[in-house]
């Protein structure tokens, strides 16, 4: 005698970049033993990093249509497909709360104005009572991809060199060196690994044939003009969008935009 076979439902869901649709089924008990495993990193960077792996991980444990290479899928595309997961596999309604800023200031406001001791002294119980969170309802159903008015990715450089641009794969943000890197290095890291072609003339130049030191003397050799061309390709990514809109205790109207996926989730 053996035990039954469970069977899992099918989902259809479309991968934003490739604008292809794809089939999953619902998340397992085994995949959420993989995301508990990744938080119990304890420091902030590699848990950072172990988190990322065990999303991908889920992800791709959950495609059924053959052929789909999570690696190559951005960050955007993750992030999507792992919502969408989430919605299939427990339910499409999210409950959480939220603390209304103007409200937070007014309240830090009126202690400030009575000398209240709990500002030098959080342990204490403030004299006047905090705003109670906003308790809000997410339906993952209205969830969206908001994309750049201007999708055009490639950047002419001179009457020869055309640069072709690509979203950053999403295993560069499980990289320690990018998640450990600030500034300057940082942006260039995300260049480079935008870069999916080299137009120069006739030829078409990969960039995976050249080192990363290659790539970046390259790079600092481009007018300014056009690396910050590059640098709003980046800053203007696609990402997921959702708007909460609700008047607070002050009576003011506010609109709470969730656009990455701790927005959704704690993890």
């Amino acid at each position: 005698m053996s035990l039954p076979k469970i069977s899992h439902p099918l989902f259809e869901v479309l991968i934003p970049s490739k604008d292809k649709r794809i089939q999953i089924k619902q998340m397992l008990a085994k995949d959420e033993k993989i995301l508990l495993m990744a938080k119990t990193v304890e420091d902030p960077v590699e848990q950072q990093v172990e988190i990322i792996k065990a999303i991908r991980q889920v992800v791709n444990n959950s495609i059924v249509t053959p052929g789909v290479d999570v690696n190559s899928l951005t960050l955007f595309d993750i992030e999507w497909l792992f919502i969408k997961l989430r919605q299939y596999s427990v339910t499409n309604k999210i409950d959480n709360n939220y603390d209304d800023y103007e409200e937070m200031q007014d309240w830090t406001k009126k202690l400030e104005e009575a000398n209240d001791p709990y500002l030098q002294n959080p342990n204490l119980k403030p004299k006047i009572p905090r705003p109670e969170p906003h308790k809000v309802t997410i339906d993952l159903e209205m969830l969206t991809i908001k994309w750049p008015e201007d999708r055009n990715n490639k950047i002419k450089v001179d009457g020869a060199i055309t640069l072709e641009l690509k979203y950053p794969d999403a295993s560069l943000y499980a990289e320690e060196d990018f998640l450990k890197s600030n500034g300057p290095d940082m942006i260039m890291i995300l260049i480079r690994n935008s870069i999916k072609a080299i137009h120069d003339s006739d030829k078409v130049l990969d960039p995976k044939d050249f080192t990363s030191q290659e790539l970046t003397d390259f790079l600092n050799e481009l007018p300014i003009g056009i690396y910050d061309k590059i640098q709003t390709y980046l800053n203007n990514m696609p990402h997921v969008y959702y708007e909460i809109k609700y008047t607070n205790k002050l009576g003011n109207e506010r609109t709470i935009v969730l656009s990455k996926l701790s927005d959704f989730f704690s993890f």
